[in-house]
């Protein structure tokens, strides 16, 4: 798909938080944040090394989630086609994106249209080994302060960490110890449904 470098888009076959962040809006009511929320969560849908993966398989829901770090090409005309549709997607940005004065326009214009914006990391940190998963190539400290100044980005565009709990991991790639991390740091780690990603 020429002309769509940045956005890796991946569709999460029932999934659970586009429902939830519209409900969220809608209702006032809050998201399950904080370490027994995100463990209920974790427990009422599919999980691998503790990351939403796959939502209630009885509903015929799909959520489209696209992630952005370098390059914004296709991203105006992708709002187009979402706003078109009436469909709601998910964005997650790194922190490089967020402050890129090129993008501000997408930026807003997806807010505007009640699209979720998320984190995903300031620098796109690679966390673990390619090769041996279980080996992490980040110190806690260091993604916590990467995760951190990938909020102060958000913030900026009016989007508090309690507004986007759902983290998704830079490359799509991470291990139980930092699904620990993001759920001690009060947020849920997502990433797409095996099989389902363009």
């Amino acid at each position: 798909m020429k002309g769509y470098r940045f956005f890796i888009i991946s569709i999460i076959l029932s999934f659970v938080f586009i429902n939830c962040t519209q409900h969220q809006k809608n209702s006032g009511k809050s998201l399950p944040t904080g370490q027994a929320g995100i463990q209920n969560l974790c427990c009422k849908y599919h999980c691998i090394q503790g990351a939403v993966v796959h939502g209630d398989s009885t509903k015929k829901e799909i959520s489209i989630v696209f992630t952005g770090g370098d390059y914004a090409d296709g991203g105006l005309h992708i709002q187009r086609v979402l706003k078109n549709y009436e469909v709601k997607g998910s964005f997650f940005f790194t922190g490089g994106f967020y402050r890129n004065p090129e993008f501000i326009s997408i930026i807003k214009n997806l807010s505007a249209d009640g699209h979720y914006l998320g984190a995903h990391s300031d620098k796109h940190l690679l966390y673990c080994d390619w090769g041996k998963r279980d080996s992490l190539l980040v110190s806690k400290e260091e993604f916590l302060l990467d995760l951190k100044n990938n909020y102060k980005e958000m913030k900026k565009f009016g989007v508090a960490m309690e507004d986007a709990p759902f983290f998704l991991p830079p490359y799509e790639w991470y291990n139980d110890r930092i699904s620990k991390w993001t759920t001690e740091a009060g947020l849920q780690l997502i990433n797409f449904t095996q099989g389902t990603r363009s």
